[in-house]
């Protein structure tokens, strides 16, 4: 019989990469969110699309089928009942959604507790995030009674995964296909720290896994490098009017920033984890030809959006650029990149996020914006450097581009 797996978040990355994963691995599939429209898309349609293209830029095609879909509020009780019974839980979260996830997952673990399961509950965490088990750790403490707490510490494995594989909303055709489809890489593999041996056997694992041993370090790596030269690009292509993320990267100046974001962050991961994880030329040529390739056309919104949590403490930016600060390292083009961060505008957010920020610059000036935004205290040398960074940034752009900055 296959086995059942709920996915807390049934967006981009938890049902056109998790999702399609586990349905070609054969696993029954729930699907779990908040989004009553998307819910009510699944039930009804019952199948969607993923779109994948290989390096080559060769496309393939999976209809992922045989799956149920709940709403998280709508559904609740049946919700929670999916969680208590599940064989495994996959998460595929904002960092907004934490609290409320640990919350749910306390249910569960209430239920499990009173049913006397002694089976553990493993729960398998994404989200691009530094500290993601820390943080769950101590969500679940503040949600969790002592009784089901001690349950907690016996029969609960919360584990770190890492969602690698690059998500983007679907082309115009693409949608007219299937609203529910989801382009993006031909990524067939899902890392997850090996402590999640301690409650799954490697035989019982979905067949995708690689396991790992420290993903706070591939966590740091991704987010950190990857994930700054991808940010960079998009904050400062769509202060450049553009549109999608290989006309930013095919863009000369822009380009050339964002390589330089990405060596300064692996130049200071480089100091922390040794030189293993150096970057090569060779890897730079590649990743440069794959964001350079129009045949996945990324828009820019999607991978700016929500500025403020990319541009927190911990974050894109603001993380690598303290690092290379306390290792001797000038950030200019990491927080060149975050200053851009201070212009980003998306007028179709449906959102807040998107749009507070803009009105938080107009609201309380940009320097006040980044001592809020990024977490920094300009009282402590380390952090004041990073401010003093972005803030000059951003008032050069300003000053070249003859910038007027409003909110409307």
């Amino acid at each position: 019989m296959n086995k059942k797996v709920v996915i807390i978040g049934a967006g981009s990355s938890g049902r056109g990469y998790l999702g399609e994963l586990l349905y070609l691995d054969g696993w029954n599939v729930v699907y779990a969110d908040i989004d009553k429209a998307l819910t009510d898309q699944l039930k009804a349609k019952k199948e969607f699309h993923v779109f994948k293209y290989s390096e080559s830029g060769e496309e393939s095609v999976v209809t992922v089928k045989n799956f149920e879909a709940v709403n998280t509020i709508e559904d609740h009780s049946e919700y929670i009942g999916h969680l208590a019974d599940a064989d495994l839980v996959m998460t595929a979260l904002f960092p907004d959604a934490f609290e409320q996830a640990a919350k749910d997952l306390a249910e569960a673990i209430h239920i499990k507790r009173k049913k006397d399961k002694k089976n553990w509950f493993t729960v398998l965490l994404g989200a691009n995030y530094v500290g993601l088990k820390t943080d769950y750790d101590a969500l679940m403490k503040q949600e969790l009674s002592d009784t089901d707490m001690s349950y907690y510490s016996q029969h609960v494995n919360m584990v770190e995964s890492i969602i690698r594989r690059i998500n983007s909303m679907p082309t115009e055709e693409q949608y007219t296909i299937d609203p529910l489809s989801v382009q993006g890489e031909d990524l067939s593999t899902l890392q997850v720290n090996d402590d999640v041996l301690l409650s799954i056997s490697e035989e019982s694992l979905p067949s995708f896994i690689i396991l790992e041993n420290d993903t706070d370090k591939c966590m740091k790596t991704k987010i950190w490098q990857g994930n700054t030269l991808h940010c960079t690009l998009a904050f400062m292509g769509l202060a450049a009017n553009k549109t999608f993320l290989y006309e930013s990267a095919r863009d000369e100046y822009i380009r050339e920033c964002a390589d330089k974001a990405f060596r300064e962050a692996n130049l200071a991961l480089t100091k922390l984890y040794g030189d293993e994880i150096q970057i090569t030329e060779e890897k730079m040529k590649n990743t440069w030809k794959e964001f350079t390739d129009d045949s996945v056309k990324d828009w820019l919104i999607r991978v700016g959006r929500n500025p403020m949590r990319k541009l927190a403490k911990n974050d894109r930016f603001i993380g690598p650029a303290l690092l290379c600060v306390q290792n001797g390292i000038m950030p200019y083009f990491i927080c060149k990149g975050a200053a851009h961060g201070f212009l980003y505008e998306n007028a179709n957010a449906n959102a807040t996020s998107d749009q507070d920020i803009a009105r938080l610059v107009k609201d309380i000036g940009i320097e006040a914006s980044i001592s809020q935004i990024c977490g920094l205290d300009i009282t402590k040398p380390d952090e004041k450097i990073v401010y003093d960074l972005i803030l000059k940034s951003y008032q050069d752009i300003v000053m070249e581009n003859n910038r007027i900055l409003s909110y409307s």
